[in-house]
């Protein structure tokens, strides 16, 4: 004895607040034992006031229990412990056993206790795909597919059936029984034969014992004309015989013993298989036809789950392509679902939203989980979209939005370069001494330190007065040349270079070994030296910088006389590493070295290849240079930024670091 319970018990507990409001909770309590799934989703759908309906994949009994608070945690999980999915509209939440999805990549499928006919009955709505079928196994499936296409969804569900196969053809796929005869031929025991001729629009038949399929094919290409057929082309046609028949009576005749009945809209027709006699009768008795139905905001695909829900027992199939459906309905019922077409079909509300400093295709890439790829259309300017989900999900969506649609912070980097000759009188350790610089610094510098005015880089503030005045004199000796002082902007995450280089360029050449002089073959080559400094910073979310520096210094060689045909020797040394430290905070990267020694001999052709006497003829030159590259690099994030104004930066603890400090000291 099955036993039915369904509860629902509201408590209101209402108090008066200090400022007059009244709060309200709301405890709910389902109780289902044994219950037909569709019966309780009614009652859901009464408790919530929202359509809920369950297609025809949703059959059997269910037991549930749950108290709470929450209905939708409720819903959720009943779908949960009864394996159901729930697609959810503006106007409707349709319950089923399929879900089926698609975006850029393909279709994504979901199936839990499923029918291969049924799978293929919700492949046809949600992909517009052509797909025939004979009768199909009951045996129910339970799977997950990932971008695929409509053939290798087919393939992959009809895979557990051996005795199966799928036929693809260029604008249809065919789901067959093993060892059937193929599509639009087939053959039978005994003589069989189709003849069918036309003289003046007037069609003569004679047909024994031949395939539905191949009767149509010949009677549609004597006519000139195109179909579209959905009824089974092996169902034979034991005996036809008519002399002078109009096309229409001609294929009235043909589907009465093929089992289909046919819709002409436009210049196609359609042929749809009938249900079994008795039912026919019945259906002729109350007069239903095709009837073609036009949608104009919304999809066919949208509308048939509504419209078999609502109307239960009413056939329907959708048309390839276009806004058009068709269902089979006598006049009463056919003026019904025109009506709550007219109620359901409108447009979907949609508004613009512009973007203010992402662009419409990192959105895409980044798609928050409150938003689908449906919900979206781009309005082809790069920074504004179209929503058309509901008012609720619009607002959850632009919450992850503020999250999302945030300006990339800035950094400034702040570059000195010195090359600095070795001296045991200047100690150019001067990281131990160096400080981060605060918003605000000003430095007076006096006429002492006259060679570092110019410098756009504050020395003085960074390291100090004394670092200053050893540089300042190390620049008055020659023992240091200022390399590069310059400021560098950059977004976060985004890599800048810096390249300082000068290029050598040399045709290559051989020596001629009789004449002693160089043959040169037309080819020029580069040489490039100097200085490369690659520099990628991120700003964290707690203000500080983390910076990768790859900083490349190389040299050319001195020049060597055009008689040896070498390109002059070159040195490079590389440096790569990774900090992280705070706006203003100082990064010094020494130890890229030049300790250069190089032999230049120089020699007469002929001459300096005689024994003994070459030796007057030739002449060698030693050079030794050391010599070190140091680089000192202040990352700050750029206040003239919204994301990282002093105003926002109060609640960071960068703030702390950064500003007050400085603010006490004014």
């Amino acid at each position: 004895m099955k036993r039915i319970k369904f509860v629902l018990v509201l408590f209101v507990v209402s108090c008066l607040a200090l400022h007059g409001q009244t709060r309200k909770s709301q405890l709910i309590s389902f109780d289902f034992v044994d219950q037909q799934i569709r019966e309780i989703l009614y009652a859901f759908s009464t408790y919530a006031g929202i359509s809920i309906i369950g297609d025809d994949t949703v059959t059997g009994t269910a037991s549930f229990q749950y108290n709470g608070a929450n209905f939708e945690q409720a819903f959720d999980s009943f779908l949960l412990t009864s394996r159901l999915f729930v697609e959810k509209t503006e106007n409707v939440w349709i319950v089923s056993r399929i879900k089926i999805s698609t975006n850029y990549r393909g279709i994504v499928l979901d199936s839990l206790d499923a029918t291969a006919s049924q799978l293929t009955d919700k492949l046809i709505r949600k992909t517009n795909a052509t797909i025939l079928r004979d009768i199909l196994p009951e045996t129910r499936l339970s799977m997950h597919l990932e971008t695929v296409n409509p053939q290798e969804a087919v393939e992959l569900y009809m895979k557990p059936f051996s005795d199966y196969t799928v036929e693809t053809a260029e604008n249809y796929i065919h789901i067959k029984k093993a060892n059937a005869a193929p599509f639009g031929s087939f053959s039978f025991a005994g003589a069989s034969s189709v003849s069918i001729n036309e003289n003046g629009g007037l069609f003569d038949v004679d047909i024994e014992r031949a395939g539905t399929g191949e009767a149509l094919n010949r009677l549609f290409q004597a006519a000139g004309r195109e179909y579209l057929s959905f009824i089974r082309p092996d169902q034979m046609i034991e005996r036809i015989k008519l002399k002078s028949r109009g096309f229409n009576e001609t294929l009235k005749i043909i589907l009465e013993q093929g089992g289909g009945e046919y819709k002409e809209i436009g210049d196609m027709v359609y042929i749809f298989p009938l249900q079994q006699a008795e039912i026919i009768a019945s259906l002729k008795n109350e007069g239903k036809t095709w009837q073609s139905f036009e949608v104009l905001y919304r999809k066919p695909a949208e509308i048939l789950p509504l419209i078999q829900g609502r109307f239960t027992g009413v056939q329907t199939a959708s048309l390839p392509g276009g806004n058009t459906f068709l269902a089979y309905a006598n006049t009463e019922t056919a003026e019904d679902i025109r009506n709550y077409i007219a109620a359901i079909d409108i447009p979907k509300r949609r508004e613009a939203i512009r973007l203010k400093y992402i662009k419409t295709e990192d959105l895409y890439k980044f798609l928050p989980p409150t938003a689908q790829p449906e919900d979206l259309v781009d309005a082809g300017n790069g920074n504004t979209f179209f929503f058309l989900g509901s008012d609720e999900r619009k607002e959850l969506f632009l919450k992850d939005l503020e999250v999302i649609d945030r300006p990339q912070p800035r950094i400034r980097y702040d570059l000195f370069i010195i090359q600095v000759q070795e001296s045991s009188n200047l100690n150019w350790n001067a990281q131990a001494e160096a400080r981060f610089i605060r918003p605000g610094d000003r430095t007076m510098v006096t006429g002492q330190l006259g060679n570092l005015l110019n410098l756009n880089f504050d020395i003085i503030t960074i390291f100090g007065y004394q670092f200053a005045a050893k540089l300042n004199l190390a620049i008055s000796d020659n023992q240091a040349n200022v390399f590069a002082d310059t400021t560098l902007f950059g977004l976060s995450g985004q890599e800048i270079k810096f390249q300082n280089t000068s290029t050598y360029r040399y045709r290559d050449s051989n020596i001629d070994p009789e004449t002693g002089k160089p043959i040169y073959s037309g080819v020029t080559r580069e040489i490039v030296s100097g200085l490369v400094l690659e520099i990628k910073g991120w700003v964290s979310g707690d203000g500080m910088i983390t910076t990768t520096v790859t900083a490349s210094v190389s040299k050319r060689g001195a020049d060597l006389p055009s008689a040896i045909g070498n390109p002059p020797p070159t040195s490079e040394r590389v440096l790569t590493t990774q900090v992280r430290a705070r706006s203003g905070e100082t990064v010094v990267l020494s130890g890229l070295r030049q300790n250069d020694s190089s032999i230049i001999e120089q020699r007469l052709p002929l001459l300096s290849r005689l024994p003994l006497l070459g030796w007057l003829f030739k002449s060698k030159n030693n050079s030794t240079e050391d010599s070190q590259m140091i680089i000192y690099l202040v990352p700050h994030v750029d206040f003239a930024n919204d994301e990282y104004t002093v105003t926002g930066l109060k609640t960071a603890s960068i703030y702390t670091r950064l500003v007050e400090p400085y603010l006490e000291g004014k």
